[in-house]
């Protein structure tokens, strides 16, 4: 996210595939887990709700995120690091 009146910069790096959009200004939204009760018609026909063999409750995903903010006017991004 760019802030349009300055040189800074948010971005947010994840440690594995997941979707995100901006529908408003300032916001955005990250998808950690996606679960639907019926079928989607995109993909296998079937619903998307893993569930953990053990516990009987939906499966946990185990996610880490990096936050890096900086001006691009005196720093490059961290993101290709990361």
């Amino acid at each position: 996210m760019k802030d349009m009146n300055t040189s800074r910069v948010f971005t947010v790096i994840n440690d594995h595939t997941q979707g995100g959009t901006s529908l408003l200004p300032g916001v955005f939204e990250i998808m950690l887990n996606r679960r639907i009760n019926r079928p989607d018609h995109r993909g296998m026909g079937q619903k998307l709700d893993e569930i953990d063999p053990i516990t009987q409750m939906p499966i946990r995903v185990p996610t880490t995120f990096y936050l890096n903010i900086h001006d691009e006017e005196f720093e490059s991004s961290k993101q290709r690091m990361a």
